[in-house]
């Protein structure tokens, strides 16, 4: 753990506690990762974007359940509304499919079959990443919202940017395959992505739920635990690319 995430002995201002925790994620962002910087680079062939899309769509799909356990451990009516737009976006309720359908259809275009979506046993990476976010979905409400949407969501902005420019200028994906990528990256009438809005979100309420010592202490865990398994689901992918 870094030295600037150490337990403290008394609650630091709000802002300066987020701020301690993105410093951290930057240090341990996916953006990192080698595998998006290949797909971002063109440099990934096929067979390890098949690789790819293999783990994600494992991840992807098994996180709506747990989503929907999140938001019903909502404890106030504003916090029901910001994780409300946020799983409702994922689940499908927002004019587009669900997320994981979405995505299969990349996988799909991709050149895997159902079959090899749906016998795929995933990394032990992987695995972890999907436990662990099953974890903190069903956990006490902050610490999911640490784990989940500050941790995972938060920086998804700027992996998926890479990945959804990359897939858009350096591999030949139809639109159909391209739409889980432009959903969540570009920008609609509010002028922002999908990414970014559920990322703001996950901001508002780490700001009514880290003010307290023990708050910020059971929130540092969980976030720093959740950002740590997620970035090695991502190193793990790295096999793909030797």
């Amino acid at each position: 753990m870094s030295a600037r995430l150490q337990p403290a002995t008394e609650a630091m201002p709000v802002d300066q506690f987020l701020g301690e925790l993105l410093s951290f994620i930057e240090e341990h962002h996916p953006k990192n990762s080698k595998m998006i910087r290949a797909i971002s680079e063109g440099t990934a062939s096929m067979q390890a974007i098949q690789g790819f899309a293999r783990e994600f769509y494992a991840y992807s799909a098994f996180s709506l359940r747990p989503f929907a356990a999140l938001v019903s451990n909502a404890p106030d009516d504003f916090s029901l509304k910001l994780m409300l737009q946020n799983f409702a976006g994922e689940a499908g309720f927002l004019g587009t499919p669900s997320h994981p359908v979405v995505f299969r259809q990349f996988a799909l275009a991709a050149g895997l079959s159902d079959e090899d979506l749906d016998t795929h046993i995933p990394l032990p990476s992987t695995l972890g990443g999907m436990f662990g976010l099953d974890h903190f979905l069903r956990g006490p409400f902050d610490e999911a919202v640490a784990g989940f949407g500050y941790a995972i969501e938060g920086p998804a902005a700027a992996w998926g940017k890479l990945l959804h420019d990359g897939f858009k200028n350096k591999y030949n994906f139809d639109e159909k395959a391209m739409q889980f990528w432009v959903i969540h990256l570009e920008e609609d009438e509010s002028g922002e992505g999908l990414e970014a809005q559920h990322g703001e979100n996950a901001r508002k309420l780490m700001q009514r739920f880290a003010s307290t010592l023990e708050q910020q202490t059971r929130i540092r865990k969980a976030f720093v635990y959740s950002a740590l398994v997620f970035e090695n689901f991502w190193n793990g992918m790295d096999r793909f690319l030797e």
